[in-house]
């Protein structure tokens, strides 16, 4: 039994064999219904704390199946934690697809099972074992990260033609994960599994013609192989064949049917369709606007972790003065997840002083956060919550020094403002050659108060040498500049 569809119906076959076969678990020779025989082996099992193989079936191999399909049964009905008791159960009877679903159930909270229950399986060649434990390894999640084992494991599964195998290692090869980066080579793992009928390949032939990636970008071979994808319901291709319909690309435009594939798959509960739809609802360009839509579907991307509907969210609840936490929650969850920008609307929100959400320290955090990846903005304002003598966090040395980050990539405010300490020695040694320096960059840069600094400092030969022609350069051009407070 390689294959086992699931549904709330479930299979009739599957259920009869294996209510059949839970009825052999007792030895009886009074007719007893397989129904009543199922219920009866879970209720005596579970008064007498026995184990179920203790039941004496008629063999280990076909108890351990029975026990197999009755948790696919209640998996299939959504009573997880029943058919978990199951599949340990069949596990516990050496099924190699009882082990497979015990391994998933105890992931959770017993690595060192799950992966023992896993690789025993495996060894004993269950493809869906070895393609989760070759994951395992891949994604490093359960395992540490090993791409050599990643390969390993899909190569094993793929030698039985199981199409997920042979479409992970066409993107292990794409991505050059444990191997040497080949497209082509990428390609021919894809179209293999492609023709086994795995949708994703499929999906995954189609962003390669897309994007040129190893193959001359044809758009429209693009589209079949979406569309191919979509006919199967894969997610991501739904998408992906909506977006080409919304931008006429290797499809002629149609905004109607863009509509039609992402509904499609926000059925599937895509994140990316959820987001994408949701903004064109509230931009109402190209299809009838329907605001309290968009922020709904844009709402459930979110919960989904897609970064930039969290951010969309913080920005909408920041319109509205009695939802700023809201909008702090949301920029907070995309900050979690790495984006500068969110980082520093968090802290922005966390900074205004009449507001219930202020909490300097922690804005610091996230500003520092931001800086270290480089965020410009971030060094300006973490140099202004040093510098403000208001600040419950003055550090004029710490200013400082967050304020030449920012001068160093070209701030002019913050240029003009590193001149001034290094002229004053305030927080710095002083030093007028460097203030002079600094003037000069934000004077370039139109900055009034920095090139009327710099006119004197020319005209007092102080930090340069005395030129009363650049003085009277300097003055007249500020003349022409607006002031700044």
């Amino acid at each position: 039994m390689k294959y086992i569809k699931k549904g709330s119906s479930y299979l009739t076959l599957g259920l009869s064999v294996t209510l059949n076969l839970a009825a052999m678990t007792a030895s009886s020779n009074t007719p007893v219904s397989a129904t009543n025989k199922l219920q009866q082996t879970e209720s005596t099992a579970a008064q007498q704390n026995q184990p179920l193989q203790s039941l004496k079936p008629a063999s280990n191999k076909s108890l351990g199946l029975a026990y197999y399909l009755i948790g696919q049964f209640y998996q299939a009905n959504q009573r997880t934690e029943t058919a978990c008791t199951w599949f340990k159960n069949s596990a516990e009877l050496t099924s190699v697809m009882g082990q497979y679903e015990a391994a998933r159930c105890v992931a959770p909270n017993n690595t060192t099972q799950a992966v023992s229950l896993l690789k025993q399986s495996a060894e004993q060649g269950f493809a869906a074992s070895q393609v989760l434990l070759g994951e395992w390894y891949w994604f490093g999640n359960i395992l540490q990260q090993d791409y050599k084992q990643a390969l390993y494991w899909f190569n094993q599964a793929a030698a039985e033609k199981y199409p997920k195998a042979i479409n992970n290692l066409g993107m292990m090869h794409q991505l050059g994960q444990g191997t040497e980066k080949n497209l082509k080579q990428a390609l021919n793992y894809y179209q293999t599994a492609a023709k086994l009928g795995h949708a994703a390949a499929e999906n995954n032939i189609g962003y390669m013609y897309a994007t040129g990636l190893g193959v001359k970008k044809d758009k429209t071979v693009a589209a079949q192989w979406y569309k191919k994808a979509a006919k199967k319901g894969h997610p991501a291709a739904l998408n992906n064949l909506a977006k080409i319909y919304l931008t006429g690309d290797g499809v002629p435009k149609n905004p109607k049917k863009a509509i039609y594939w992402y509904e499609q798959a926000i059925k599937k509960d895509n994140k990316y369709a959820q987001y994408r739809l949701g903004i064109l609802l509230i931009q109402g360009q190209r299809i009838p606007k329907d605001s309290k839509r968009g922020i709904y579907l844009i709402s459930k991307a979110a919960l989904q972790n897609h970064v930039n509907a969290q951010l969309v969210l913080g920005s909408y609840y920041q319109q509205f003065a009695d939802q700023h936490s809201q909008s702090l929650y949301w920029f907070e969850q995309a900050a979690k997840q790495g984006s500068e920008v969110a980082m520093v609307k968090a802290a922005e929100l966390m900074l205004e002083p009449e507001s219930k959400l202020f909490n300097q320290a922690l804005a610091v955090e996230w500003l520092k956060e931001a800086a270290y990846q480089g965020d410009k903005s971030a060094y300006k304002q973490l140099s202004e919550v040093f510098l403000s003598d208001q600040s419950q966090l003055f550090n004029i040395h710490e200013g400082v020094f967050w304020l030449g980050h920012a001068a160093n990539n070209g701030d002019p405010i913050a240029q003009w403002q590193l001149g001034e300490h290094y002229e004053l020695g305030n927080g710095i040694q002083k030093d007028h050659t460097k203030a002079a320096m600094w003037y000069w960059e934000a004077a370039k840069q139109g900055i009034k108060t920095a090139q009327l600094k710099l006119a004197e400092m020319y005209q007092q030969g102080r930090g340069v040498s005395l030129n009363q022609q650049r003085a009277k350069y300097w003055y007249n051009h500020a003349s022409e500049q607006a002031s700044i407070n």
